[in-house]
């Protein structure tokens, strides 16, 4: 079976790699990516906004919830300054005392 052809508005944008592209081959846009997220969490059944800096927020924590090292967070995230990536720190730190608060007889 031979692969398909492009689609002729690929062809405008072959100089450019693109790490994701739409079904006729073009670069999908920086929102068309801010829009996946949330695609695919409505057809899941998720009510919430999901959004690319939810996601992100959502791995952070839950690095920081497993105990990682804040620099290796740091670095992960690409934060500038371990101060930023403290924040996450902090507030697992605070979520835990408020579980084991609630959990202790």
């Amino acid at each position: 079976m031979r692969p398909p052809l492009p689609h002729p508005r690929a062809r405008l944008h072959s100089r450019r790699r693109a790490l994701f592209i739409q079904r006729h081959g073009s670069p999908i846009s920086e929102r068309g990516v801010q829009k996946l997220p949330t695609k695919y969490a409505r057809l899941a059944g998720v009510r919430k906004d999901v959004t690319p800096h939810v996601l992100r927020h959502t791995f952070a924590s839950h690095k920081a919830d497993a105990g990682i090292n804040a620099y290796q967070l740091q670095e992960w995230l690409g934060h500038a300054s371990v101060a930023t990536t403290q924040i996450y720190v902090s507030l697992s730190k605070a979520n835990s005392r408020q579980l084991t608060e609630k959990t202790s007889l």
